[in-house]
């Protein structure tokens, strides 16, 4: 089947090994006429043993494999000494293609080996097919090659002999043909064997194509090559080979975004442009606009209009395009857009839309989502490239010719193909050079080994001046990747961290390969300067038969046992932080959108924006880079969240002129669960909910006094509850709780704070000593065993299901503690149970009230272990917080510590995570990929998620939503498990990073927990995520001053429940004619609720009271390409669907 629309493939369950290449040959010789000469090949084995797939030394002409035309088989005329891959003398195999028929035409009479030494050697050791004799067919003559071999296939004893090829004069007639063979010494000067066709070392010119064969003699007490050339008529087939020069720079890593810049970067940048501007055939191609932004705001005039000119020809490649590559595990999908965004819509405007990239480039992430992919295919993403997938699948791919196949990420869209495929492509290895390439600085001191520290970065790549190839070390890496494609069209990356820092001697190096292969056409290697959207094009147009891939890459393993899954949770406290940061800079675009729209503002808004985008980065939100680097991310957050705070208060003050003077933001939750810092009586809050539906918003205050009461913004009390600040102890601060009940849509309102002396309003704090003492509010009761202290049993009111569930913390020993540990930043590895924490475990202490019931206990002291559960007085779900650092290490063992939950559900070893707060990840308990077995059943079987993980039976679901990326298991029936911290001694997995992970922040993770019928439950999840990834901004009154009471509703109609307003924001583009992002979501996938994922329809003209969208233009999701001018702006959206908008928005009077 053909696919409509952009993409046309054939797809094919399963790819057989190309032994045979389809067409190749036939087509040249016309559909009546079997081609009677099939071509030679040279291979090596490390095996020394025969096998269909074989390590390819030379090519067939005919093929560009060491494989046969349709319709031929492969026979061995010669076991020979070679190069192997061009280290030395290896032991390989000559082959040629046979049909079974003897053409005499063809010129071709078949080929026999024949030993020297008969006494010490085989005698006759392959012959001819075509006599079963070491002898040609009569009326041919042998064309004799001397060859090395060894005795007996061990490579132990090497002996002389004889290769023989058998030759008659061929008729014109013959499309494909052999036109004799000769071979000569090793540079060619002196000819050993001549070809009888021509009387010397030559082809004749009715044989244009020369096949050559690498074989080894000996020379006196030496060996030497003696390559043998055989002449051939035939439509050549040469191996494309796409040279892609790139540089992978990290925004951060082992330095900070401004070290590498300085070091590296700048000099990349600088040098690369000079190099390209010098020789019209060159390419670069280049990924992270975070670095690009700093580079070209540096720049004169001239060199921008030579950047340009660059971009316009194609010489200077964009790939991605965005603020940076992302990681493919921890991020939100609105943090994966806005990264995106932002340098899609630099590019668009000081490139012109052209420039903005059709390919994606994720070659160091550390495993791939189906979110990811799937974001990648709406932002006009036609071709995707990855590297790191797991050993066993990389494996099987190179040998099962499937390293293309289309990525069909998401079910919503089954029915919608055309809207969601995309062309993969792995990298053979990596991402860096190909064997053969070697640098040296001006005295000869070789520089080819790669470090990434920012001197060795440096002074290596600056100091180099000179690079050379090796091309046969090429070649060799040539023959044996394009095995493993499906045409003869194969990518070379030209680079690596950080590197061309002085580009031209690279350039230079790689113009005199490019050169060496057009001057040698024997080789069979089309090598020229490419891009990856070059070879996207190209394979685009191909139309192989690709197999078709639904399910993701997670977890990733690079070796046995070697899973990357700790980074799923590591440094907790910087994720928390990335994630509320996000929040508040939602909330600053929004509230700048509809109440002022101030184009001052928007030089603030690019710092929140370019801040969390860059924490988007695969070693900045994964948590693996240096503690330093941490530091830096942290203070471009807190200047961003700086921004946000005077954007918002900026554009509120166009509502209210009164509140910039009198208000001020309280920072973004950290790990802190309450709000603002010691506010007393006479002291207001703001509220800003920043979703697009009326919400109810549980608000917890950190407040120094006891005796306080809540009035709402029309002087009406509100109820609250007031307890000692469960975060801090022994200063005298308490918890102010209430609910912002009815909060607006994208609206505000205000609340003041009054002394009272309502001892009601003072939380009822019992430590019981009762067997079971439970709390409950309108849809659960917890019931708690007093004799272990844990939770026993909840009950849902809703449906009246009562199930037995227990929870506890406990933490895993890293495996090989204390002594060699194997975990680190990136890798979970233990085979061992997790353990209890020591404690001892404290008394339950409860707390009732009219806001919320919640039992605490002290789960260990020397790690600070504390678990609360509250219940919301109308909050369908449960809130579970657990407090944990800084985590021991008295006992010299670094710990990673979970949340366990065990039920009664059947699960049958069934884990469903979500992907970007996406669409749900169906994990199979050790079982990778649909078709592996994990090496190891506990870290193997972690997953990431960013919004919710859940297991579920006929009749029960039970889920967990994250406060941040964290990793996620089901080890046995009916248990969910939940990395929250960790903490290591050691660097154990040795990935780079280069220090342990002694991370010893103390963090309080608040995670949600639904217990509901199978068939409600994600409704409820769907709607609790959404307010739990976007928390309000809240404002505080400053101290000494009485604000007037304050409320807002910009929107004239609350979104559907279905849809989500991703998106609302000036920008300073002109995107189609408008500069207003409106960027909608429908957050349910297909099949999940039978009205919730129905398609949801919105009218654009309607949305906000005190604006009208007076045009509107449908765009792409990162707002690069339009997609169509708007008829009307009523838009329906299908289940997890995005629609994207630049919209002109006029005040209404």
């Amino acid at each position: 089947m053909v696919l409509p629309g952009r993409i046309g493939f054939v797809f094919a369950a399963t790819t057989a090994l190309l032994l045979c290449e389809i067409g190749c040959v036939c087509s040249a010789a016309g559909a009546d006429a079997q081609p009677h000469y099939g071509g030679v090949f040279g291979s090596y084995l490390y095996s020394l043993e025969l096998r269909p797939f074989i390590e390819c030394e030379d090519p067939n002409r005919f093929t560009g494999r060491c494989s046969c035309p349709q319709g031929y088989t492969g026979e061995v005329t010669g076991r020979i000494i070679n190069d192997g891959d061009g280290t030395g003398d290896f032991g390989g195999y000559l082959w040629y293609c046979a049909d079974g028929t003897l053409y005499p035409s063809s010129g071709w009479g078949g080929s026999y080996q024949e030993d020297a030494n008969v006494t010490d050697g085989q005698g006759c050791r392959f012959p001819n097919k075509y006599t079963g004799t070491c002898t040609c067919p009569s009326g041919f003559q042998p064309i004799t090659a001397q060859v090395l071999t060894d005795l007996d296939g061990s490579g132990a004893k090497l002996i002389e002999s004889y290769v023989s090829f058998c030759w008659a004069n061929s008729s014109l007639s013959e499309a494909y043909a052999f036109g004799g063979a000769y071979q000569t010494n090793e540079d060619g000067t002196g000819c050993l064997t001549a070809n009888p066709a021509t009387g010397d070392c030559s082809c004749s010119s009715d044989f244009p194509v020369l096949q050559l064969l690498r074989v080894v003699k000996t020379s006196g007490f030496r060996h030497e090559m003696a390559p043998v050339y055989v002449c051939e008529r035939g439509t050549a087939n040469p191996i494309m080979v796409h040279a892609v020069p790139h540089t992978h720079d990290d925004p951060g890593w082992l330095e900070t975004v401004e070290g590498y810049y300085d070091c590296c970067v700048k000099n990349i940048l600088d040098t690369v442009t000079q190099s390209l501007a010098e020789n019209p055939n060159r390419r670069f191609t280049y990924v992270e606009m975070s670095f690009f932004t700093i580079w070209w705001n540096q720049q004169t005039d001239d060199v921008k209009s030579l950047v340009k000119k660059l971009v316009s020809t194609g010489q200077l490649d964009f790939t991605i395009g965005g603020w940076v590559m992302p990681d493919e595990a921890c991020p939100s999908y609105t943090d994966l857009i806005d990264q995106m965004t932002a340098g899609h819509l630099f590019l668009k405007d000081t490139f012109g839309e052209t420039s903005v990239p059709t390919v994606g480039w994720q070659i160091d992430p550390f495993g791939h989502s189906n979110g990811n992919t799937w974001t990648y295919s709406q932002f006009d993403f036609d071709f995707l490239v990855e590297v790191r997938i797991d050993y066993k699948d990389i494996d099987w791919r190179r040998a099962n010719v499937e390293m293309e196949w289309i990525w069909r990420p998401f079910r919503s869209f089954d029915e919608y193909p055309e809207k969601q495929d995309i062309f993969s492509f792995e990298l053979y290895n990596h991402y860096g050079w190909p064997p053969g390439r070697t640098v040296t600085d001006s005295v000869g001191n070789d520089l080819t080994l790669s470090e990434t520290t920012k001197e060795s970065l440096h002074k290596r790549r600056l100091t180099a001046s000179t690079v050379t190839w090796d091309p046969v070390a090429f070649s060799h890496w040539t023959y044996n990747t394009v095995n493993s494609y499906k045409t003869l069209n194969i990518l070379a990356p030209m680079g690596n961290d950080f590197e061309w820092q002085n580009a031209e001697p690279d350039f230079v190096g790689l113009d005199e390969l490019i050169s060496f292969f057009d001057e040698h056409p024997e080789y069979g290697i089309n090598l020229f300067y490419s891009t990856p959207a070059t070879v996207g094009n190209t394979l685009l147009s191909a139309s192989e038969s690709l197999s078709l891939k639904t399910d993701d890459f997670f977890p990733y393993s690079e070796a046995f046992n070697d899973y990357w899954t700790g980074y799923f949770t590591s440094h907790p406290a910087f994720k928390r932080y990335v994630r509320t940061s996000s929040a508040l800079f939602h909330s600053a675009r929004q509230i700048h959108t509809l109440a002022s729209s101030d184009g001052k503002l928007l030089d603030s808004l690019d710092a929140p924006w370019h801040a969390v985008s860059v924490t988007q980065h695969h070693d900045a939100i994964t948590g693996t880079s240096k503690s330093f680097v941490y530091d830096d991310y942290l203070s471009q957050l807190d200047d961003g969240n700086n921004a946000s705070a005077a954007v918002i208060l900026s554009s509120l003050s166009a509502l209210d002129s009164s509140i910039s003077s009198s208000w001020e933001l309280c920072p973004p939750i950290k790990e802190d669960p309450s709000y603002c810092s010691e506010l007393g009586a006479g002291r207001m809050v703001m509220v800003l909910n920043s979703i697009g539906s009326s919400q109810d918003i549980p608000i917890n205050l950190q407040v120094s006094s006891d005796s306080l009461c809540v009035f709402d913004s029309d002087g009406t009390e509100t109820a609250s509850q007031i307890r000692e600040a469960p975060w801090v102890s022994g200063l005298n601060l308490f918890e102010l709780s209430f609910m912002a009940e009815d909060m607006p849509s994208l609206g505000a309102r205000t609340y003041s704070l009054e002394a009272c002396s309502n001892a009601e309003k003072i939380a009822n704090k019992v430590s019981s000593l009762q067997a079971t003492v439970s709390i409950e509010n309108n849809f659960y009761k917890l019931s708690f065993d007093t004799a272990t202290n844990t939770l026993s049993s909840i009950l849902e009111k809703t449906n009246g299901n009562t199930a037995s569930v227990n929870i506890d913390v406990l933490y895993y020993v890293p495996e090989g503690s204390p002594l060699i540990p194997q975990d680190g930043a990136y890798v979970f590895n233990t085979r061992k149970s997790p353990l209890a924490f020591p404690g001892p475990r404290g008394a339950l202490t409860t707390f009732y009230g009219d806001v919320y019931q919640e039992v605490e206990v002290i789960v260990d002291q020397a790690s600070n272990v504390i678990q609360r559960f509250r219940l919301n007085k109308n909050d369908p779900f449960i809130e579970m917080y657990t407090t944990v650092g800084p985590i021991s290490t008295t006992d010299k063992n670094g710990k990673e510590v979970i949340v366990k939950i065990q039920s009664p559900i059947s699960s049958a070893g069934f884990l469903y995570t979500d992907t970007h707060n996406l669409e749900f990840q169906k994990r199979e308990y050790n079982v990778l990929y649909g078709k592996y077995i994990m090496d190891n059943d506990i870290s193997g079987n972690y997953y990431p998620i960013s919004s919710a993980a859940y297991i579920k039976d006929d009749n029960l679901m039970l889920a967990i939503l994250p406060d941040r990326a964290q990793g996620a298991a089901s080890l046995t029936n009916g248990s969910l498990e939940v990395m929250i911290h960790r903490r290591l001694l050691k660097d154990g997995d040795h990935k780079g990073v280069g220090e342990p992970l002694d991370d010893s922040t103390t963090i309080c993770t608040k995670q949600l927990l639904i217990l509901s019928s199978a068939d409600s439950g994600i409704s409820t999840l769907r709607s609790a995520a959404l307010r739990h990834e976007h928390s309000p901004a809240i404002l505080s009154s400053i101290s000494g001053t009485t604000p007037a009471p304050f409320s807002w509703s910009p929107m004239s109609v609350s979104l559907p429940a279905n849809v989500h307003l991703t998106t609302l924001q000036v920008t300073r583009y002109d995107i189609f004619g408008a500069s207003t992002l409106v960027r909608l979501h429908h957050n349910f996938a297909v099949d999940e609720d039978p009205v919730l994922s129905q398609p949801a329809t919105v009218d654009l003209s309607s949305l906000f009271a005190d604006w009208t969208v007076t045009s509107a233009v449908e765009v792409s999701l990162s707002a690069a390409h339009k997609v169509q001018s708007l008829s009307s702006m009523t838009i329906t959206l299908n289940p997890m669907e995005f629609k994207t908008f630049a919209v002109s928005l006029t005040k209404k009077q």
